[in-house]
């Protein structure tokens, strides 16, 4: 399959911004970011619809891990500006998911959105490694970047 045009000026921004882009036919693009790789697979069929995806951050190992996991997505899914937090196999997932008019209006936003993963790994991560045991600080923040 052949990159669509809306692909082609998102690797050429993203390379002119100093990223090495890579291209997969099965994934679209990827570019690493902060020791992290992300992807933003190519949406042809809905040519405003851009998702930027963070896959395989945490590794959910056992059954209570995963129930734990479930309750995390679950709380940052309802606090999340544009972020969906979601279990694949035994791995956990996160993306930001927008509609603009092009790619470039994407790309407008595209630091906002690397936050946004960012910080929702994060609070993931505290949420996770916090003991289901102990009450939760009150401190825990909630993501709701602006």
């Amino acid at each position: 399959m052949t990159m669509t045009s809306s692909q082609n000026t998102l690797r050429e921004a993203l390379t002119a911004e100093g990223f090495r882009v890579e291209e997969s036919p099965d994934s679209g693009l990827s570019f690493k970011y902060e020791g992290s790789t992300y992807f933003l697979p190519d949406n042809h069929e809905d040519p405003q619809f851009f998702q930027l995806l963070l896959p395989n951050f945490w590794s959910l190992e056992t059954e209570d891990e995963y129930g734990r996991a479930l309750l995390a997505c679950d709380a940052l899914n309802r606090h999340a500006k544009l972020v969906k937090v979601h279990t694949v196999e035994n791995d956990t997932w996160v993306s930001v998911e927008a509609i603009h008019a092009d790619p470039r209006h994407f790309l407008q936003f595209l630091p906002r959105y690397l936050s946004y993963i960012q910080d929702a790994v994060r609070i993931f991560r505290d949420q996770m490694l916090h003991s289901p045991t102990e009450d939760a600080p009150e401190d825990q923040p909630v993501l709701t970047t602006s």
